[in-house]
């Protein structure tokens, strides 16, 4: 798998980040800040789309032993560093799919629910969460990948539509229509959904 190139035009956002990759590519132990700065965030970005923690666990380890892998390579500051690692997520996530063609799904019986409900309203409360949680992935598996990418980065990870565009590769108003078509229509997906 070839790992995007990167290049060097967009300001800075973060100075602190910039010493560490410095550091990093030479030798330095800063990589070990980079990675605990962005575990957490590319965690949740893999999560929102794979489902399953102990995937996402996995997707997260391949990720960042590209990241590492190839980072000698980089050059490029904080921000580019961000779009860098988070296209690497994007692409192993599109791996992931595409080695196992198939959907989110629940993993539980209705009857387990049940259960669940009679003897504990908190956990009721849960399940109905995990309900809805479920709808809408299941309505975003049904826009495309990259709709579920912006939607993803946009609500999920709080990036702006710039940042989602250094990612996917297009325009910043191009991201925002998008991100704008994909919500009406997941709208629209879920509203089919409830009657």
């Amino acid at each position: 798998m070839t790992e995007p190139a990167t290049t060097n035009c967009l300001p800075s956002v973060n100075l602190e980040l910039d010493s560490w990759i410095v550091e990093a590519q030479h030798g330095g132990e800063s990589f070990s800040k980079i990675y605990q700065h962005f575990l957490p965030k590319i965690y949740n970005y893999v999560y929102y789309r794979i489902g399953h923690t102990e995937k996402t666990e996995d997707l997260v380890a391949e990720v960042f032993l590209a990241v590492a892998k190839h980072f000698k390579t980089f050059s490029g500051n904080s921000t580019y560093l961000s779009a860098w690692i988070y296209t690497i997520a994007r692409n192993h996530i599109n791996n992931f799919y595409r080695q196992k063609k198939r959907k989110t799904q629940i993993f539980f019986e209705p009857d387990e629910v049940m259960n669940i409900v009679a003897v504990d309203s908190e956990a009721f409360a849960k399940v109905e969460k995990n309900l809805q949680i479920h709808k809408i992935r299941e309505a975003m598996q049904l826009l495309t990948e990259i709709d579920q990418e912006i939607i993803a980065l946009q609500y999920f990870e709080g990036m702006d539509r710039h940042q989602i565009a250094s990612i996917v590769g297009f325009s910043p108003g191009a991201v925002a229509t998008r991100a704008s078509r994909a919500l009406k229509k997941l709208k629209g997906l879920l509203q089919q959904q409830a009657a």
